[in-house]
Formats: structure tokens, sequence, C-alpha cells
């Protein structure tokens, strides 16, 4: 009998300029790993447990920060409800940590970890503000994935779907898959990406992940193109979800259902060139409303009112 599956998405993150970042975007590499070896997991002692319709949140944080990210997770759940099936639907377990230096002591992933996902449990701390929310809700996508959906997509989707919902906004408490945060991982990066238009000078000096690369990839060969591959990631799925008029979305459920090889991917969404081409366009129309300020405006067409 094959032992349970462990399955650990950890999350670190590259030192930005002074000023510019908030403490919890200060983490040295983001970046999700598996786990390479069962651990036994020791939580800290005097949590509270709080349940909501979803979920059992084991909590080490006060109970304004415990309410806002239950909250948050049962947004996401509605969210991820009404766009990818849930055979079950819970309780799903998370552990919220007091704050970074209390998840550290506690870090059961790679020690550059803000955030994993080791099933059945969620691990995260509380960002700051205004964004408190978007490492538990990158983790609980992986979770609703896997133990929800009973999916087992390749990384590239994995991740790309993590970081869908755990970047969009939340408005009049409900998440609005489709608008973007700029204060969530990714997406804090996206007006730095040196893109500039140019598709094949871009790619030549690696400032675009190809898109064959970006299917292929698994954590051991994105290390040079980290924030890269994480932001391909994510503006691939966003542009399967929305991008020619959504033309492509019943085709990526079905992908994601089917486990989104490379393979599926080509019999079921088209060309690797002609997609390619279109997601670059995609993507860069994202970059451009980063650096003027106007993501909002630019996501507004998107956002999924369900």
């Amino acid at each position: 009998m094959l032992a349970p599956v462990l399955a650990t998405v950890a999350i670190a993150g590259a030192l930005m300029m002074i000023g510019r970042w908030s403490n919890d975007r200060r983490a040295a590499l983001r970046v999700h790993a598996a786990a390479t070896r069962p651990v036994a997991h020791v939580l800290p002692q005097g949590l509270t447990l709080d349940r909501t319709p979803h979920y059992r949140i084991r909590s080490a944080a006060d109970a304004a920060t415990t309410a806002d990210v239950a909250a948050a997770v049962e947004a996401l759940h509605d969210a991820y409800a009404h766009t990818f099936p849930i055979s079950r639907d819970g309780p799903f377990e998370l552990v919220l940590y007091r704050d970074r230096a209390q998840f550290r002591a506690h870090n059961r992933s790679t020690p550059w970890a803000e955030a994993y996902y080791r099933e059945p449990i969620c691990h995260a701390y509380a960002g700051d503000p205004p964004n408190r929310y978007h490492w538990m809700l990158h983790e609980a996508t992986h979770q609703l994935l896997r133990e929800g959906s009973g999916y087992r997509p390749a990384r590239w989707a994995n991740e790309g779907i993590a970081g869908y919902f755990g970047a969009s906004r939340i408005v009049d408490g409900r998440l609005r898959p489709g608008t973007v945060s700029p204060n969530a991982y990714p997406i804090w990066w996206l007006a730095a990406t040196p893109l500039s238009g140019n598709i094949d000078r871009d790619i030549e000096l690696n400032a675009f992940v190809p898109l064959d690369a970006l299917l292929d990839s698994d954590r051991t060969d994105i290390a040079p193109q980290l924030n890269g591959y994480y932001l391909g990631w994510w503006s691939l799925t966003h542009f399967l979800m929305h991008g020619q008029g959504g033309r492509y979305a019943p085709a990526f459920h079905e992908l994601v259902a089917h486990g989104a090889s490379r393979a599926e991917f080509e019999k079921r969404i088209g060309p690797l060139p002609k997609i390619q081409l279109e997601w670059y366009a995609h993507m860069w129309g994202a970059v451009q409303a980063a650096r003027e300020n106007r993501l909002d405006r630019w996501a507004s067409g998107f956002d999924a009112k369900h």
C-alpha cells in the first residue's frame, strides 16, 4: 500500500530595495518545494480552535486576525467552488501562526518557507496589511485542488491556480477571481519584471520564461528565474481563464482535470507557438498596467462575478 502523499509547498522571497517592501516580503527567495521526507509536526502550544462552515483553524494569532483569515478562506472556498468541481467539502485543516517568527520556529518544510501545504494541513502566518491572508489563500488553493477536487495537476497548473486565487482581491466579503491584488505574491514583482514588449528579445535575455520551459518545469530548474516562473504560472493561468474573451477557459478546466501535461496542453489548448504569443501579449499588458499603477483598471474586465 502506498504511503500517504506528502504534498508540501513552501514559499520564500528575495530581498527588495530598502523601504519598498514590508516584512513578509523580505524572505530569501519565495519558492514552493516538496518535502523530501515525512516529519512529525509539532505545533505551538495554546492554539485556539475555530470552526467555519468548511474549515477547522487552529490559531496562535489574535481573535481579529483569525477572524480575518477565516473569512478569507471561506471566500476562497466559495469562489473556488464556482470555478472547479468539489467532491469533498471539508472540514479542511489550517494552522495559523501568530507571526513569522513563530512560523519559522515550527516550520517543518524548507528553511526559507513562508507558508506550505502538507496534506492534510495548510500552515501559514498572517502577513502585513493590507493583505494579511494571501499566503494562506495560496496554500488553501493547493489544498482544495488536492483534497476538494481530487486533482493532481502538473506543477505549472498547480502553482498557477494557487497564484490566481491567492492574488485575487476580496471585495465586500467575496473573492473575485480575475482581479489582482498588488499586495500579494507574486504580483508585487510584476512592475519590476524586465519585459520589453519584444518576446524574442525577452527570451534571449532570460526576461521571459518560454511556454515550453514553463510547462515542463519542476523545482530543480527554476532557481535562476524564480519570480519569473511564478509570474509566468500566474499569468498563464489568468490568460487561460480570461484571455481572448475567455475562449480557453472550458478547455483549461478539462486540462486541469486530466493532469495538465504538456501533451494534454497541446491537445486541448493549442500549439505552443501560437499560445505563447497570445499569452505573452496578455502578460505584457499586466506588466504595463502594474508599472503605470493601473492594475485595477486592467483587471476590471476579468472580474468573474459569480
